[in-house]
């Protein structure tokens, strides 16, 4: 047997030297059958453990330890649990990650009591910034020029992407540091640098379309509608918000905020959703459900039920807490608890990482690196895997 990576069809890495699937481009994964238990142990002496000393300030390199090694989830002794699954390098920050940005540039942002950037290569540590609170939401600007931060006291502070200083700063809200009920949970840029959309999840605020030329705020949704997941296109043309407490996802065009789709999500509450890498699709889950529209038309959804999902086990289910496309919208990766890959054309389970312990949560998953890689963030950590490790099947 020859471990190799196998890709579901329509999803390749989008660099030259890519590795391809059979020609037919399905996937063939029979877990079953994977790597005999003396090569996953053998795979735990390879792992890149690259994490925060929580004791104090630097960086060092910590051994690998018992969850290092990803293995499926199982209820009993199962061969898959000697699949070559494994985290590539790990990032733990001071206390917890709260968000999580990745602009497919060399860097990656971590959102914590502390913003950090790090690798995107291997999340080493490239700069840390104090601000003046927990860093609750991450965007970066159309230009590449600015990082916007959100923080748990109502302030978002506008950073230099180059030297890492913080500009200026304002708070749409007022300035909260004792309840963090003004808390900046959404933010992303508009089509400029001048444009900002922020918002918090608590019921009193309002979703605001903010001009930093002016330092004034539109409301765009009114306070006591709280918000969910808010998503902006690649092309920066659709603004896509999760109205918490409802079953519609409203879907703004960015050139005049007009309201251009009012959508039926797959369950009442709060969905995650994304757009896929090349803005055509866009898709809205459920840990049961999938929805997923073409866009700009909006038409549609396309459904499906997890229990069509080949590979998934009764009683498993879709991540709840976010989700990601791939740069043609075949393949779904979503998290929390934690992170499961799909691919929607096929309908097969192709990975399923389970949580790093009992109280942690997968809370955000992006794909990175022109898609050679994920990063989520699990509670306490930012978590670097590469796919084509994750892929590994038979001939």
């Amino acid at each position: 047997m020859t471990p190799r990576a196998i890709w579901p069809a329509g999803f390749t890495p989008r660099h030259s030297n890519s590795v391809r699937g059979p020609g037919n481009g399905g996937l063939r994964m029979n877990i079953s059958k994977l790597m005999p238990a003396g090569v996953a142990s053998l795979l735990a002496l390879m792992i890149v453990g690259c994490a925060e000393d929580r004791s104090g300030p630097g960086t060092r390199s910590h051994p690998a330890r018992p969850h290092d090694i990803l293995t499926p989830r199982s209820q009993g002794a199962d061969e898959r649990d000697d699949a070559p699954r494994r985290i590539r390098a790990t990032f733990r920050p001071k206390v917890f990650c709260y968000s999580l940005l990745v602009p497919q540039e060399s860097w990656i942002a971590i959102g914590g009591s502390e913003l950090s950037v790090v690798k995107t290569e291997n999340l080493s540590t490239l700069r840390k910034l104090q601000l003046s609170a927990d860093v609750r939401s991450l965007a970066v600007s159309p230009s590449r020029k600015l990082v916007a931060a959100g923080c748990g006291d109502g302030k978002v502070h506008l950073i230099d992407a180059a030297s890492w200083q913080v500009r200026s700063e304002f708070a749409p809200y007022g300035v909260d540091r004792a309840t963090g009920k003004n808390s900046i949970n959404v933010v992303t840029f508009g089509n400029s640098d001048h444009t900002l959309i922020v918002a918090s999840h608590f019921l009193g605020h309002a979703l605001v379309v903010w001009d930093l030329d002016a330092n004034a705020g539109t409301e765009l949704i009114p306070a006591g509608r709280p918000v969910g997941h808010v998503k902006l296109s690649p092309d920066r043309a659709w603004l896509a918000v999760d109205v918490k407490q409802s079953d519609k996802l409203l879907v703004y065009s960015v050139a005049d905020w007009s309201v251009r789709a009012e959508l039926t999500k797959p369950e009442f509450g709060s969905n995650p959703i994304a757009f896929s890498g090349d803005g055509a699709r866009f898709a809205a889950t459920s840990p049961t459900r999938v929805y997923v529209w073409e866009v700009p038309v909006w038409k549609g959804p396309s459904k499906f039920d997890i229990t069509q999902v080949e590979g998934l086990g009764q009683g498993e289910a879709l991540g709840q807490l976010d989700a990601a496309l791939s740069m043609d919208g075949t393949v779904l990766v979503t998290s929390g608890p934690g992170v499961t890959l799909v691919d929607l054309r096929s309908r097969k389970l192709l990975v399923r990482l389970p949580s790093h312990g009992p109280t942690a949560y997968e809370t955000a998953v992006r794909f990175a690196d022109e898609e050679r890689k994920i990063v989520y963030l699990s509670t306490r950590e930012a978590v670097l895997v590469h796919i084509a490790d994750l892929m590994q099947g038979q001939e």
